[in-house]
């Protein structure tokens, strides 16, 4: 009896750690869409007026190495209006 009642304990520590484990990936990712989205204005802005920068100073712009990114990428993919009429 004493040995069941550890491996029951044992398992049920193993579930709650799994638990723990899916809600903390999940909140991350959550939390990571949410940076992504707020963020997207900014580092579009950023990205733009260096990229200008640099076809201004002569040098091709590094849009092909910010897009290996996937939050960027997404960006790229959809930039926000707003952001884009400013230039």
């Amino acid at each position: 009896t004493h040995q069941f009642r550890t491996g029951c304990i044992n398992s049920s520590v193993i579930g709650i750690l799994v638990l723990t484990v899916q809600s903390l990936s999940q909140v991350l990712l959550a939390f990571y869409l949410v940076l992504c989205v707020h963020l997207q204005t900014i580092i579009l802005s950023l990205t733009f007026y260096l990229s200008h920068c640099l076809t201004y100073c002569g040098l091709p712009p590094f849009s092909p190495v910010m897009s290996t990114h996937p939050c960027l990428l997404l960006l790229i993919k959809n930039p926000p209006r707003h952001s884009l009429d400013r230039f």
